[in-house]
């Protein structure tokens, strides 16, 4: 997420941060927002808003009006754009789920109560658990 110095012309120029699912759902809806999932693994959000940390964007010198706001999974951006529907023959609404794949896994574990743990392995493993609050002490 950090540029080198040879490139922050081009976060100078930047307009808007799509990730890439956020860009797919761009394409479909027109609609330019951040899905919470991805956009966490930027580092540019506050574990303890949930939303984009404006002080650290400030201290390391990033446009903060690239930004768009962030949407969590299960939120509606609505029906596809004109020219998709024509092309595809019918209309839909999009609805952003869990766009990174950790957290999409993380979701479809199949518990029943809160007292789990979850191994989720792919090109990389990690193994947890899911709070309601960010434990970001030392000791974690």
């Amino acid at each position: 997420m950090y540029p080198s110095p040879s490139h922050l012309e081009h976060m100078e120029a930047a307009k808007t941060l799509l990730f890439v699912p956020d860009y797919f759902h761009y394409l479909l809806t027109g609609q330019k927002v951040n899905e919470y999932t991805e956009a966490t693994t930027g580092q540019m959000v506050s574990p303890v808003t949930k939303d984009w940390d404006y002080e650290l964007m400030d201290m390391l010198g990033y446009n903060k009006e690239m930004f768009c706001k962030l949407v969590m999974p299960g939120t509606n951006l609505g029906s596809l754009r004109e020219e998709v529907q024509k092309e595809v023959g019918f209309n839909l609404d999009v609805v952003v789920p869990a766009t990174h794949d950790t957290g999409s896994a993380v979701l479809a574990v199949p518990a029943n109560d809160e007292d789990f743990i979850y191994i989720s392995s792919g090109t990389w493993s990690l193994m947890g658990l899911e709070r309601k609050e960010a434990d970001c002490s030392r000791s974690s």
